[in-house]
């Protein structure tokens, strides 16, 4: 599970982005993660932001958060199976 300095990290970070929602799926929302797995975010925005901001926006969470993170946008999940297995594990650390 994520903490609450880590969480904090997380909406401070993308508050600029003006996020929707924002949480937390995967390994972490599970409390199963170890110390190689990779920290799942998924975020909602207000407003589109270009690929490479997104790219950005990954890289320089991992760097605060000293953790991988895959950063993935609602938007983003077409694939209905892994919209469900998502929201299955989403702990919303934000709306």
């Amino acid at each position: 599970m994520t903490t609450t300095v880590q969480n904090q990290t997380i909406l401070d970070y993308l508050r600029p982005y003006e996020p929707e929602q924002v949480g937390i799926f995967g390994s972490w929302a599970r409390g199963e993660n170890r110390p190689d797995s990779d920290l799942d975010i998924l975020v909602k925005l207000k407003k589109p932001v270009a690929l490479w901001t997104f790219i950005r926006m990954e890289r320089e969470l991992s760097d605060a958060l000293s953790v991988k993170v895959d950063l993935v946008s609602e938007g983003g999940l077409t694939d209905e199976v892994l919209r469900q297995y998502v929201f299955q594990d989403l702990k919303v650390i934000s709306v």
